[in-house]
C-alpha cells in the first residue's frame, strides 16, 4: 500500500527545489532534505538510485520498506513540509524497522517530529 495521494511528492520542480534549497540531514543509511511548502499535509518523495542497486526489483523493494516507515511516522510529522528521502549507496537491504528508526531520528533532528517517543 502506498502513501495517500496528498502525501506524495511527484512534480519535478519540487524535487529540484529540495535538491537546491532543502535543508539536508544525513544518516548512515538515509539522507533527508526538507523544505517548507505551507500546505495542509507534508509530502514525501523517495529516491533510490542505481548506485544502490542495479536491479529495479531491489530498488522498488527498498522504496516499499521506506514507505512503511513513513506511514508509521506520518501522524507525528509536522504539516506543511516537503521531505525527500534518499537511500545512500551501500545501504543494506534491511527490514522496515531499520528505516523506521533512522527516519525517526533524522526527522527529529530537523524538528519535524512531534508527539512520538
Amino acid at each position: 500500500m502506498g502513501l495517500p495521494r496528498w502525501h506524495r511528492l511527484r512534480e519535478r520542480p519540487a524535487f529540484l527545489r529540495l535538491y537546491r534549497a532543502g535543508k539536508r540531514q544525513r544518516g548512515p543509511t538515509l539522507t533527508l532534505r526538507v523544505y517548507p511548502h505551507g500546505g495542509d499535509a507534508s509530502q514525501f518523495g523517495i529516491v533510490v538510485s542505481q548506485k544502490v542497486s542495479k536491479r529495479a526489483v531491489v530498488r522498488n523493494r527498498l522504496k516499499r520498506l521506506i514507505r512503511v516507515a513513513i506511514r508509521q511516522l506520518l501522524p507525528h510529522v509536522a504539516r506543511g513540509w516537503q521531505v525527500l528521502i534518499t537511500l545512500n549507496p551501500g545501504a543494506p537491504l534491511g527490514d522496515s524497522r531499520l528505516y523506521l528508526q533512522e527516519l525517526e531520528e533524522l526527522l527529529a533532528r530537523v524538528g519535524l517530529l512531534h508527539g512520538h517517543s
